[in-house]
């Protein structure tokens, strides 16, 4: 198996100065302070270095205080302004993915009215993006907080575009849902175009390197093998040093190739 890998990076930390090594891809989280503070020129060209360090490049879209698919208008509004800055910059970079968090909390957008409003204006918003996106670029729906995978796929369905998947963070689902991690690969499919990897102990988003918590990711890529496609992996630490940990037990436990 051979997968493409990105490491996290933060685009206002690249403009600051910050090293970020060469030798593999980047999985660049586009934060409000960076766009609000240096013009667009300037994000592009940052972005640029950082895309020609590896092979794989791609964005991670804001999501502090946002929601696609929020009841008060004036947040959703926040929420298309800062998803369309992200899509300007995409195509002026031309990231292979990026990932969005849908805002879905199930124990207010789970059922009833509230549900419906979440689903439509959620859907509306995202269509609207991946038509702005240039057609070599995809749009990842990510799990957060959900149990199962049915308000995704339900999403998704409803955005009904073929640049449309999943971006599984297996650390979320190993948290908040009671579903093996095979669940939820077979439930997105041929749709999962990238997974972010990191490990937990199964109470707190520790954000740990892979092998340092409890996570099973022998059996993780055992599903992934399955699989016509090979998604994206992103190994979501805070430094090189977690990062190149992570990455020596991922190659330990499944055999794969990644770069």
């Amino acid at each position: 198996m051979h997968f493409p890998v990105t490491c996290r990076a933060v685009l206002s930390q690249a403009i600051g100065g910050h090293h970020y090594p060469e030798g593999h891809g980047y999985e660049v989280f586009i934060d409000t302070p960076a766009l609000d503070n240096c013009s667009d020129s300037h994000l592009a060209d940052t972005l640029d270095r950082l895309k020609k360090k590896g092979d794989c490049f791609t964005f991670h879209a804001p999501f502090f205080d946002l929601s696609p698919g929020a009841v008060d208008r004036k947040v959703r509004d926040v929420t298309r302004e800062r998803f369309l800055q992200t899509a300007r910059l995409a195509n002026a970079t031309r990231p292979r993915n990026i990932v969005f968090h849908t805002g879905y909390l199930p124990d207010i957008y789970g059922q009833g009215k509230y549900h419906r409003h979440w689903l439509e204006s959620a859907a509306e918003l995202f269509l609207e993006i991946i038509e702005q996106l240039d057609a070599s670029i995809t749009l990842s729906l990510e799990n957060i907080f959900e149990r199962e995978p049915s308000s995704l796929l339900r999403l998704a369905e409803t955005i009904n575009h073929p640049r449309v998947g999943f971006c599984l963070d297996i650390g979320h689902a190993y948290i908040f849902s009671p579903l093996a991690s095979q669940a939820w690969v077979e439930a997105f499919g041929a749709k999962l175009l990238e997974l972010h990897v990191h490990d937990n102990h199964g109470t707190v988003d520790e954000h740990l390197p892979c092998g340092a918590g409890q996570v099973d990711f022998g059996a993780l890529f055992q599903h992934l093998a399955t699989l016509p496609q090979r998604p994206i992996i992103t190994l979501e630490n805070g430094s090189e040093h977690d990062f190149q940990q992570g990455l020596a037990h991922l190659r330990t436990v499944s055999g794969a190739v990644f770069s």
